[in-house]
């Protein structure tokens, strides 16, 4: 224990995004300072366009652009398939861009690998009896054991292995100098203001400072609107009275769907459940041909052989419940089916197609 959260010193951050229309996204963000005494803060929501651009494949493909409107307090977001929308925020935040692009200088310094399939650890009767580390990669190995020294037993052999040592090429942007997707980092944190922009990117951060006093919070709010849609007076008018609409409309939902719930810190924790399996929801795009086929002007990459190989066909553009995000683009459709349980009580149509994408082909 590092005592980091003795006397409640860190904040709660909540995040609610209510609906005006299809088209009309609310968002604030609330952060709450648990400890008694003042701390200071800074909030960085942040959107960003996903890199295409830069695939040689997609050179035809128009690079979409950000671009604040200080005097209507909004970033104008054009994209050539998605359309055209304003994201407005108050008066106190300071707009930063960046490209979406990676920063050649610090990615060809030795970064970790992308994943490859491991070849199994040897069995190793030390290890055995702290656990059964056989089938870990070398590059968890040496995690766990950096991490936990001697009490796992004998150091792993060699030096940990990156993306570099390995063969993999760098997704270079090809650029030495400009604003790179690790911009912001640099201008909060180092104050590096060579590293940002305050006109225009690909990606851009919101960011508001604060001093917050022990017990209180603050709040910042924001709205991503259609570009066909206009606000009389400002685009914050209305957003209270809606987000508290919305507020009424979500406990009326679950104050039906829990009658039979007769304790409050039950209802609670039922609710916030709930609401993480439907947070879970994400689109899922796999195009395996094309994840085959690599890079233009490069050879093909190796099979590494394995399970479902000869499934080159597969083309996945779907919403799906995703177990494990972070094992993109591995999907457990085992644990995808229990997610549908607990779905078909809030939406119960989501959980039946679900199925009915897992079994369709």
């Amino acid at each position: 224990d590092i005592g980091i959260f003795d006397d409640n010193r860190y904040f709660d951050v909540e995040i609610e995004y209510a609906q005006a229309d299809p088209d009309d996204t609310l968002v604030q963000i609330t952060a709450h300072n648990r400890g008694k005494e003042e701390a200071e803060l800074c909030i960085l929501p942040q959107a960003w366009f996903r890199n295409t651009w830069s695939w040689n494949h997609s050179k035809t493909s128009k690079r979409p652009s950000m671009t604040y409107v200080a005097e209507k307090r909004r970033i104008e977001i054009v994209h050539e398939k998605l359309g055209s929308y304003n994201l407005y925020m108050e008066d106190n935040t300071e707009v930063i861009f960046c490209e979406n692009e990676t920063h050649d200088a610090h990615a060809t310094g030795g970064a970790l690998s992308p994943y490859k399939e491991p070849e199994p650890v040897a069995k190793n009767e030390e290890l055995l009896k702290y656990g059964d580390f056989r089938s870990l990669p070398g590059a968890a190995w040496h995690s766990i054991h950096s991490r936990f020294g001697t009490r796992l037993g004998p150091k792993p052999d060699g030096a940990q292995e990156t993306g570099k040592d390995q063969g993999f090429r760098f997704h270079l942007s090809g650029r030495s100098s400009g604003c790179f997707k690790d911009g912001f980092h640099d201008y909060v944190i180092r104050g590096d203001q060579a590293a940002v922009s305050s006109s225009n990117g690909t990606k851009v951060g919101l960011l508001t400072r604060h001093k917050v006093a022990g017990g209180s919070q603050v709040s910042v709010r924001l709205r991503l609107t259609r570009a066909e849609i206009r606000f009389e007076k400002s685009a914050f008018a209305d957003f209270g009275q809606l987000l508290q609409h919305r507020r009424e409309d979500c406990d009326r939902f679950y104050q039906f769907l829990q009658e039979d719930i007769h304790s409050e810190e039950r209802k609670v924790i039922h609710r916030q459940a709930l609401a993480g399996m439907v947070w879970t929801k994400q689109l899922y795009y796999y195009d395996i041909r094309s994840w085959l086929q690599g890079d233009a002007g490069y050879p093909t990459p190796p099979s590494r052989g394995g399970r479902n190989e000869d499934w080159d066909h597969l083309y996945n553009l779907d919403v799906i419940s995703m177990p494990d995000k972070w094992e993109y683009p591995w999907y457990a459709t085992w644990d995808l089916a229990f997610h549908c349980l607990p779905l078909a009580l809030v939406d119960p149509g989501f959980a039946k197609e679900q199925l009915r994408l897992l079994t369709s082909e």
